[in-house]
């Protein structure tokens, strides 16, 4: 009685040591809090603090979006400490688990011994060397995104024959470039 269901949802629910979202649920008549978020079998259910809401209702989910992104920066942040980890102390390094809120992160992590300071700082290298890597690839994606957006719409305006030629060359290397950009970043954001 105290939880929602929709038929399409940008809620996130509770689940590998990440919270779920919050927000709120808005109809032309009434505004409810969703306090929780859960999944049961293939279905979400939004934990709602006011049930005003009526079946058929036509709802907009609003997420509290501060919260969100506090969430992915601290998600995003475990995966690179982790990396970092594996880089510094051995391949054999595995996460134990985690748990994440919108003011602090921790990456349980399984290895055979105490991490010293001095591996610590390590670590923290590496993860900052890591985060720099991956926002220079972002910047470069972005950079040929715009640039392949540029020639799709010159190559739509040209009809002379060797500027045809021209701008598909470009347009191929670029599409090339960015498609190289985008498996680094898939790898760095493992």
């Amino acid at each position: 009685d105290e939880y929602v269901v929709l038929d399409a949802t940008l809620f996130y629910p509770e689940g590998g040591g990440q919270p779920a979202d919050t927000g709120m649920l808005v109809t032309a008549n009434s505004m409810v809090r969703v306090e929780n978020v859960l999944k049961s079998g293939d279905v979400i259910l939004h934990k709602v603090n006011d049930f005003s809401l009526k079946r058929g209702d036509r709802v907009k989910g609003v997420l509290d979006e501060e919260r969100r992104w506090a969430l992915m920066r601290h998600h995003s942040g475990t995966h690179m400490v982790l990396r970092a980890a594996k880089e510094v102390l051995g391949p054999h390094i595995h996460q134990a688990g985690s748990q994440l809120s919108p003011e602090t992160a921790r990456l349980d992590i399984r290895h055979y011994t105490h991490i010293t300071p001095q591996q610590m700082k390590e670590i923290e290298r590496e993860k900052s060397r890591l985060k720099k890597k991956i926002e220079q690839c972002e910047k470069r994606i972005e950079e040929l995104e715009g640039i392949i957006a540029g020639l799709e719409e010159e190559l739509c305006n040209v009809t002379a024959p060797d500027k045809i030629l021209e701008l598909t060359a470009k347009y191929e290397t670029a599409k090339r470039e960015l498609d190289e950009k985008m498996d680094e970043w898939a790898k760095l954001s493992e």
